[in-house]
């Protein structure tokens, strides 16, 4: 993913100091999926109000709607200092945090504000970023000749390591196709060579193709 720089700036709020770790008072209230949401740039989401101070996390979009910066925003308070942490590690006073090369999986990102009198105030969110997809494989079991116009069978042999469920079709090379299945048999009644074509599909993106020759060839006479 393209990550973009963009900057926010706070007045009087960004102090010049990190809030040690022991000062963070957890409270996050709820979480949200902002990892594939389609949501309006710049929505701001989970704000929790503390008393005069108010402290919510901007998640900033790219185009195609993925989430790729937080971005700090706090009202009623001259003198705060500020501090964001990753999946409980502290990253310090940052106005915008910018969500790049991130592992799979979910990651909580927490907004501490402290007020010149002490007092605490959280938001959180929650980033997922999904597994990256798996190409799935596929091969076909069956003879490389046979006789015209009689039945031969044959087998697809399909794998997708991320469990998706995969979409399977066979054209014969002959006009006809088949899909659905991972079995069958079929007829050629014209002799000579065929192309025939497996494909699996995941539903993700990934697509398999093998394709195999068949000799289709006149029965002798007994």
């Amino acid at each position: 993913m393209t990550v973009a720089m963009i900057l926010a700036s706070f007045a009087g709020c960004l102090g010049g100091e990190t809030v040690p770790v022991e000062d963070i008072v957890e409270a996050i209230d709820d979480t949200i999926d902002n990892g594939t949401t389609n949501a309006t740039d710049g929505g701001t989401t989970n704000t929790t109000d503390g008393g005069d101070v108010t402290v919510g996390i901007i998640v900033l979009f790219d185009s195609t709607g993925v989430a790729e910066a937080l971005s700090a925003q706090i009202s009623n308070c001259d003198q705060c200092y500020l501090a964001w942490d990753k999946d409980g590690m502290l990253m310090g006073n940052l106005a915008t945090v910018n969500l790049t090369n991130l592992s799979a999986g979910n990651h909580t990102y927490t907004l501490t504000v402290i007020d010149n009198a002490g007092t605490s105030h959280s938001a959180s969110t929650v980033i997922s970023i999904p597994s990256a997809n798996h190409i799935p494989t596929i091969n076909l079991v069956m003879t490389t000749d046979g006789y015209s116009g009689d039945a031969i069978s044959w087998v697809i042999e399909s794998h997708d390591a991320d469990g998706d469920t995969l979409a399977l079709s066979i054209d014969y090379g002959d006009g006809e196709s088949d899909s659905s299945a991972n079995y069958g048999s079929h007829s050629w009644t014209s002799v000579g060579n065929y192309t025939i074509t497996v494909t699996a599909e995941d539903g993700n993106g990934g697509v398999a193709t093998f394709t195999h020759l068949l000799t289709i060839v006149e029965e002798p006479e007994p």
